[in-house]
Order: structure tokens, then sequence, then C-alpha cells
């Protein structure tokens, strides 16, 4: 009777093993919502005091796949697995750059721009201040491309307050162009 006891204790712990090491991985692999990466406090806080426990191979892997991309759709797609792993400024305005030219492309095949410019603006404007902020804690973004995050965040803020276009404001360009 112990022994078999002790069997079934076995095999009942064989099956439990694997679900009970997974759940344990699930946990450590914490990925970041949309919601806390366009907070950019939440950003530059988060950077400061987890980023050394996570996989930044993982991270720069889905980086390189967006940067390659040729459709916005699938550059959005990797800057995003990208950043929900490791918020670089890199993967952070990659994505506000090519999540609006998506939507900018699914806004006029809706024909439904206009409906929709000042909240996906919105967003672009609070990914680029996220970037700024990831950028602030690991200083890893040229100068050349952090002042075109500057320029992108001054002219969308002007934009979202006044409604109207500045010119030479490259989110909204890239935006427009899919009208």
């Amino acid at each position: 009777m112990v022994k078999l006891l002790a069997l079934l204790l076995w095999f009942a712990s064989s099956l439990l093993g694997p679900y009970v090491f997974a759940k344990e991985e699930a946990t450590e692999k914490q990925f970041l919502t949309n919601e806390q990466l366009r907070d950019a406090e939440f950003v530059a806080t988060w950077l400061k005091t987890k980023a050394t426990n996570v996989n930044k191979k993982e991270a720069a892997r889905f980086l390189e796949t967006a940067m390659a991309a040729k459709n916005s759709s699938a550059a959005a797609k990797g800057f995003l697995e990208s950043m929900i792993r490791y918020p670089s400024p890199q993967a952070l305005a990659g994505y506000a750059a090519a999540e609006s030219r998506m939507f900018g492309e699914i806004r006029k095949r809706n024909k439904n721009v206009d409906q929709h410019i000042i909240s996906d603006m919105g967003r672009a404007l609070d990914y680029y201040k996220s970037a700024i902020a990831a950028n602030a804690v690991l200083k890893i973004m040229p100068e050349h491309e952090i002042e075109q995050v500057r320029k992108n965040v001054a002219c969308l803020t002007i934009y979202l307050q006044a409604k109207t276009p500045q010119k030479n404001c490259q989110p909204l360009q890239n935006y427009a162009a899919m009208r």
C-alpha cells in the first residue's frame, strides 16, 4: 500500500511538475502593457529598477526584425514585441512611427481619418515621450535621433492643442501620406 501511494504521488508530481515550472516561468516573464509603455514616468522607473532582469537579446532580435520590415504592420508588431520585453528608446520611437503609418493606412482604407487622427496622434505622442524618458535613463540613442524624437513631441503637442498641422511634423506627414 505504501509503495502504491508513493507511486501515485510520484505520478501526480510528474504530471503537475511542468505546469508548476511553466507558471513560475510565466510570472518571471512579465511583459509590459501598452498603457505602461505610454506612461513616460513608468518607463523611466521600470528601466531604473527592473531592466537588469530582462532578456535584452530577445528584445534586440525583435527590434532588428522591426527595422528590416517592409510594411508598417510588420514593423509595428516587431517594435511592440521588442518594447514589451525591454522598452528601449529605439523600440518606443520606432513603434510610434510604425503605428502611426499603420493607423494612417487603416483609417484611409476605412475612410475615417478625421475621426481618429487626434487619438492616433495622442498615442504617438505618448510613445515618443516614453522614448525620451527611456533615453534619459539609458543614454543609448544617437543625438540626431533623440533630437528628431524631441521635434516629434513638440510638433504633436502643438497639433493636439491647436488642431492645426505644423510644417515639417514628421508624424503628421507620415500619417497624412496615407490619406
